[in-house]
């Protein structure tokens, strides 16, 4: 009957435990806002476009704790970020988040032109118009995002996406080219200096545009050794930014939503464990006590033992003095 009840007060213990770690686990840290990331290298007439979605997407989703992240882009042979793609893409990311709370990232890089972004996948060629990436992103029902595109002639998507509560950003405004479009290169020089340089050092998305519309504009990034030059021309691109929404520019990295370590837990369960079953062990009697065992060296000696000319002998597991201790083999 004592046996069961003291089984029983464990039990509680660990239950309460359970349900403890189950409450905090479970617990969101309050004003912390879900990221998503959707990345799109339209073109795959060079393959710069699908380092750059890749390298973006890593980055954002590295600094604001992004999830879902969604790459996609094309090659010279297959396609898979094609415009129906992106379409089916965005409206199944803005069902995975809170829509009036969270935010989603849209980035797409490509050869542009004034009518659009040039969507190139194997033989297939499109172009995605400002007014349908709006249309695809008004059916994702989200209230905050953040548009980047990085491409030639990309200021023309500022007038139709822009809203207090999207922020688009792009590589140039709506009449000048980009640069650095090239085979063999990660970044285009945008791309480079906006997500592999600013946003690896700036408080939030209006001090990363800032920072990288500096650097584009005085050519003084040293990653890319033909960047002054193409910088100095007279079509030197004007990267741009909509000044509407303030609310998505000041957004900087979101701390990740904190839990109660498990391993204090897991101590401090051990602790009052320990303590419950020591107060209700029966105390032992000193005749219970194992006796002290004498470690002194014994010595068994005897009269014979000088008669015969024998050493004396140390019993087993005896500490034998310095002086006793010889070598066995002389020098």
């Amino acid at each position: 009957m004592k046996l069961k009840q003291q089984f029983k007060q464990l039990s509680t213990l660990l239950i309460a435990f359970l349900a403890l770690v189950t409450a905090t686990a479970a617990a969101p840290a309050e004003g912390v806002r879900k990221t998503a990331v959707v990345s799109f290298g339209l073109s795959g007439e060079q393959d710069v476009f699908r380092s750059e979605a890749t390298g973006a997407a890593s980055i954002l989703a590295s600094r604001f704790g992004a999830d879902p992240v969604i790459v996609r882009f094309n090659t010279r042979k297959n396609g898979d970020a094609t415009v129906e793609a992106l379409a089916a893409t965005l409206e199944a990311t803005g069902k995975r988040i809170e829509p009036s709370t969270d935010v989603l990232f849209l980035i797409l890089t490509s050869h542009g032109s004034p009518d659009g972004l040039a969507v190139t996948a194997g033989r297939r060629s499109t172009t995605l118009t400002p007014s349908k990436l709006t249309e695809m992103l008004d059916r994702t029902g989200v209230r905050y995002k953040v548009v980047i595109v990085s491409a030639c002639y990309s200021g023309v998507f500022i007038p139709r996406l822009a809203t207090a509560d999207t922020l688009v950003i792009t590589a140039a405004d709506a009449n000048h080219p980009s640069f650095g479009c090239e085979d063999r290169a990660k970044w285009t020089y945008f791309g480079d200096a906006f997500f592999n340089v600013a946003m690896r050092q700036s408080a939030t998305l209006r001090d990363a545009f800032t920072v990288a519309r500096s650097l584009i504009l005085t050519g003084l990034s040293r990653r890319i050794p033909r960047w002054p030059e193409a910088q100095t021309s007279s079509r030197c691109s004007s990267p741009a930014v909509s000044q509407r929404s303030a609310a998505a520019a000041s957004m900087a990295p979101t701390p990740q939503r904190k839990s109660l370590p498990i391993s204090p837990i897991f101590r401090c369960l051990i602790l009052v464990t320990g303590r419950w079953h020591r107060q209700r062990r029966p105390p032992r009697s000193d005749s219970s006590r194992p006796a002290t065992r004498d470690r002194s060296p014994r010595r068994i000696d005897s009269p014979g033992f000088a008669a015969r000319g024998r050493r004396p002998h140390w019993a087993p597991g005896a500490a034998r003095p310095r002086a006793a201790a010889r070598s066995r083999h002389p020098r």
